[in-house]
């Protein structure tokens, strides 16, 4: 049985780390990379009435990229946590409006897919450092405060694949 650190417990991670299950995790959300059906996996949790209780999950491209991340680092389980909560944290203040417009500069389109969007190198060195709140979000304040530090990026500091 697999058990999985609390968030003050988590290992720390590099941004080369999440980097690596970003692309990882995206592989397996866009059914790219072999991975089993979410729909398959279950687990249990014990109730408060000490019973077991068994959820299954979902088949969603998130739960896939979770599973991506968990099929790339098999070896070291302690980390998987870690890195899925951080990319969710990221991917969730991506998609806030106010914080969208400052990110910006650190997105870009992938040269290849107009659907798909870059993440510049910068936000994976912050979101591996800062901490993450109790609910597993990082504190938009403190994200957008390191960002503002570093200057945007120009079109030679991106890293291609």
């Amino acid at each position: 049985m697999d058990v999985y650190p609390m968030i003050d417990e988590m290992p720390d991670v590099t941004a080369e780390e999440l980097m690596f299950a970003m692309d990882a995790g995206t592989a397996a959300a866009q059914l790219k990379m072999p991975i089993t059906n979410p729909e398959e996996i279950g687990f249990k949790i014990h109730t408060r009435n000490d019973e077991l209780e068994s959820f299954k999950f979902t088949d969603t491209p998130m739960n896939r990229l979770m599973f991506g991340i968990k099929k790339a680092f098999k070896d070291e389980p302690e980390k998987i946590t870690a890195l899925s909560m951080r990319l969710f944290a990221l991917i969730e203040l991506l998609q806030e409006k106010k914080i969208k417009r400052k990110l910006k500069p650190w997105t870009r389109v992938a040269p290849d897919d107009s659907d798909t969007r870059n993440l510049h190198e910068d936000l994976f060195k912050i979101a591996a450092e800062l901490p993450l709140t109790k609910n597993a979000t990082f504190e938009k304040k403190k994200f957008v405060s390191a960002l503002a530090k570093l200057t945007p990026p120009t079109n030679d500091s991106w890293i291609t694949p």
